[in-house]
């Protein structure tokens, strides 16, 4: 399983103009620990594999 599997896998996304999940404010980040690293790395994969110009915090 490929990391770009994998992590889709683990945070599917999620699309939407009118999502309710997208409209949410997210809690702030307060300390960048192993599972913070883990997030930010899938959200680059992932923003690389749907060819887009970037990802919301609550899109996974």
């Amino acid at each position: 399983m490929t990391k770009t599997e994998e992590y889709k896998d683990m945070f599917p996304l999620e699309f939407g103009e009118n999502n309710p999940v997208l409209r949410k404010k997210c809690l702030e980040v307060k300390y960048f620990t192993k599972e913070t690293k883990i997030l930010v790395e899938a959200l680059a994969v992932l923003m690389w594999e749907y060819e887009g110009v970037g990802i919301a915090a609550p899109q996974i």
